[in-house]
């Protein structure tokens, strides 16, 4: 594989946008959502290879590790796979932050970062051959795996054999609250995706094409303007040379996966937002006209607790206390508590990685279960309307504030450079 172009995207506006542009046979399409959407944070992963890579139980035992920080190790012969892997997780944590150390691909002069005694998640390429049936590595050069100390310290960490599908768990982990309810939802979601037919290539479908008498409002127009002048060409009525519109920016394929995604990921947050429906009452704010500015309040951080741990737990079901316990003592439940706390001030802070956006996003699937205290487990109500409001965002006819976008060939860059088939962009990683 040669990577030879290079492709001016566009900078997140105030309208969505779509970028369509051909790579060969290929057209692939670059979707911008608006920088004011109340949507999730972009995810250019498939959630569906990373489920059927681990399985349905596998992934729902992973996140519980990352949730509780456990220190993670990825391993596979593909450095796509840990990319994957690793993305797809921490977008499951959401509204939660994975803050600690994330190295989705760790090279071979950073090989001693795996042996940190500190959360982690870290991916570790293998070759192929060093894998057996039961997906442990057999590599003599296996840091995780080479002296008894070693295993002493494998026990305290999740290994993710990637190839396999094999997970060793770390001992005692608590289990995720409602784990077989939730692994059933999960499951049913799945089942609605089953005729996913794996396919990350954008085709061209003539078919797809039809007459639009679409006008451009006056601030379209003047983005239109500029976005010409940087060499991209608008699908709209004053361009003689294109005067049709796509009925739908992506082919059937490819609306399952984005689907899917967006379900999948709607599936953990509402199960979240079950858990953490009462946590409000239970967030330490600190009183009116106390701090003037968010500064102020961190500048006290270490005399002032921010979560009433105790009164949270005596509220809760029984089962859950264990996991409750642990993942109250990590740093993203804290970050995410001061998260809150800070959006008090209505400043935008990004110093916890969330901004007032998100929290308000996951504040409105809290309202769901806020006046309800029956604890029987619930799941998410908004599948189907989420499955359709996702085609409809990308089917015509499109909403207004969309600007679809025809880039001009890609250019060739002046110095490209090779890659094989299998390492893509990290193909001097190892050392090589």
């Amino acid at each position: 594989m040669t990577i030879e172009h290079d492709l001016y995207i566009p900078s997140p506006s105030l309208s969505h946008s779509a970028l369509k542009f051909n790579v060969g046979e290929r057209q692939l399409t670059v979707w911008q959502p608006s920088i004011h959407d109340n949507d999730l944070p972009l995810l250019d992963f498939n959630l569906l290879d990373f489920f059927s890579r681990l399985g349905v139980e596998g992934v729902v035992d992973l996140v519980t590790c990352a949730l509780l920080e456990h220190h993670i190790i990825l391993k596979s012969s593909d450095y796509t796979r840990l990319m994957l892997v690793a993305e797809c997780l921490t977008s499951l944590l959401f509204p939660f932050q994975w803050t600690l150390l994330y190295v989705s691909i760790v090279f071979t002069a950073a090989l001693v970062c795996l042996d940190v005694p500190v959360p982690a998640i870290m991916g570790l390429c293998i070759n192929k051959s060093n894998v057996n049936s039961d997906g442990k590595n057999v590599d003599d050069d296996d840091r995780s795996s080479d002296t008894s100390d070693e295993l002493t310290f494998e026990v305290q960490r999740c290994v993710v054999h990637i190839d396999t599908g094999h997970i060793k768990l770390p001992n005692d982990m608590p289990r995720f609250p409602d784990r077989t309810c939730f692994i059933n939802e999960l499951n049913n979601i799945l089942l609605r995706f089953n005729n996913y037919i794996h396919n990350w290539t954008h085709i061209y479908d003539e078919n797809l094409l039809k007459e639009s008498n679409y006008e451009p409002s006056q601030a379209l127009a003047r983005l239109a303007a500029i976005a010409k002048r940087a060499g991209i060409v608008i699908n709209n009525n004053d361009d003689e040379n294109s005067n049709s519109r796509l009925s739908c920016l992506f082919n059937e394929s490819e609306l399952r996966r984005i689907s899917a995604n967006n379900c999948l990921r709607a599936s953990f947050i509402n199960r979240f937002a079950q858990l953490f429906s009462q946590m409000d009452a239970f967030i330490c704010y600190p009183p009116v006209g106390k701090y003037s500015n968010v500064d102020q309040l961190l500048a006290q951080r270490s005399t002032t607790k921010n979560f009433d741990r105790t009164m949270f737990i005596a509220d809760q079901s029984k089962p859950h206390v264990p996991f409750l316990l642990a993942f109250m003592e990590t740093q993203s439940f804290v970050s995410f508590v001061d998260s809150k706390i800070a959006s008090k001030f209505n400043e935008d802070n990004h110093l916890f990685g969330l901004t007032n956006k998100h929290l308000q996003y996951f504040s409105d699937h809290i309202r769901l279960y806020r006046d309800r205290r029956d604890l029987t487990y619930q799941y998410c109500p908004s599948i189907d309307s989420i499955d359709e409001e996702t085609r409809r965002r990308f089917t015509s006819p499109f909403p207004s504030s969309l600007i679809v976008m025809n880039a001009p060939l890609v250019r060739p860059l002046d110095n490209s450079f090779s890659t094989s088939n299998n390492s893509y962009l990290f193909e001097n990683l190892n050392g090589s």
